[in-house]
Formats: structure tokens, C-alpha cells, sequence
């Protein structure tokens, strides 16, 4: 019995690589049965023994993504929060960051960011201590995950271009002190008077 559940677990496996070596450079619209079953060396039939059809295998990768990050989100409550909340969930990103690349990239689904933030946002109202139930809480975490995810997206689009150190850095700044400081620090504009009308700061 356990031979076949391990047997059994190995081919779902090699079923969902196959389909995530097409997902990488292929819309899903694009991507077919045929093309995994052939990639992962099965028979057509094999796939709905695990899977009701590809936006399931896409489910599935996705969920199990979801799962490291509660996982990771978990160990940094355990652990008493002992790191900055933006730069733990960068993070966890960036160690998996062969994955949510494609995820945030061209053919990433639409859907999967809105799914990461159900994920992520319960432990910012907890590192600050707030209710759920704020909607000035709300808007203000929407915001600023909504800023990594974006931020992260168009990083890994660069391909990564700045390194990650200064990344990071960059964000936590922004974060900390908003965008207005960081563009003082790149503009050559001596006078930050327009930014300041810019921004209505």
C-alpha cells in the first residue's frame, strides 16, 4: 500500500513538472493534455487520474506554493517576529523566486495575487496589532503588499537587473519613508519644491 501511495505520489509530481516546464515559456490557453501526458512520458488518461483538467494541475502548483508561504509566515510567528514584516515577505518571494516569477510575470494568472494577499495579509494586522476589521487597516495593508507584489513583478520582468540587496533596500525605504524620499534621491533637481506639489506633501 505504501509503495503504491509513494508511486502514486511520484507520477503527480512528474505530471506537474511537466506542466510547469510549458507554463514557463506558454500561456495556459496555449498548453495541452497531450503536450504534458507526452513531456512526462504518460498516457493521455493518466492525467485525470489526478487532475480534473490543466487549470486544476494550475491549482494544485499554485496551492502548493500557497502552502510554503503559510508555512514560512507560520515560522515567523513562532519565531516572535524577529525580522522586519516587508523584508521576511520579500523574502519569501525571492527563495522562490523560480516560481513566482512566472506566476507574476507575462502569463501569470490573474487570480493568483489576489490569492497570495488572503495569504499574507492576516500577520501585518498582527504584527501592528490591529483588527481585521479596520478598514483604514485594510486599505493601508492592501497598499503596501499590493506595492511589493508590483514591485517584485516588475523586478523579476528586468530580470533582476538591480541586485537584490539594493532591492530590498529600496522597498523597505519606500515602505518606511514613501516614495517621495526615494525620488529625491535619484532626481537631480535640487529643489524638492515640485515634488512636494507633486505629491501635496
Amino acid at each position: 500500500m505504501g509503495k503504491q501511495s509513494e508511486s502514486k505520489s511520484i507520477t503527480r509530481e512528474n505530471l506537474l513538472a511537466a506542466f510547469w516546464s510549458l507554463y514557463q515559456t506558454k500561456s495556459i490557453e496555449k498548453i495541452t493534455i497531450r503536450e504534458i501526458t507526452q513531456t512526462a512520458g504518460y498516457n493521455r488518461g493518466t492525467f485525470y487520474d489526478y487532475f480534473i483538467d490543466i487549470y486544476d494541475a494550475l491549482d494544485q502548483l499554485q496551492d502548493s506554493l500557497l502552502d510554503y508561504t503559510r508555512i514560512a509566515i507560520d515560522e515567523y510567528r513562532s519565531n516572535g517576529f524577529n525580522q522586519e514584516i516587508v523584508e521576511y515577505i520579500t523574502k519569501i518571494f525571492y527563495d522562490r523566486g523560480d516560481y513566482f516569477s512566472v506566476f507574476l510575470g507575462e502569463n501569470r494568472d490573474p487570480n493568483f495575487p489576489g490569492k497570495m494577499k488572503k495569504v499574507i495579509k492576516p500577520i501585518f494586522y498582527e504584527v501592528w496589532g490591529l483588527s481585521e476589521n479596520s478598514e483604514e487597516a485594510s486599505i493601508i495593508f492592501e497598499f503596501e503588499i499590493s506595492a511589493i507584489i508590483g514591485a517584485l513583478s516588475h523586478w523579476y520582468k528586468s530580470e533582476k537587473r538591480m541586485p537584490y540587496e539594493k532591492f530590498l533596500s529600496m522597498t523597505k525605504s519606500m515602505m518606511a519613508n514613501g516614495v517621495l524620499a526615494e525620488l529625491q534621491k535619484i532626481s537631480n533637481r535640487v529643489d524638492t519644491k515640485l515634488f512636494k506639489e507633486v505629491f501635496n506633501a
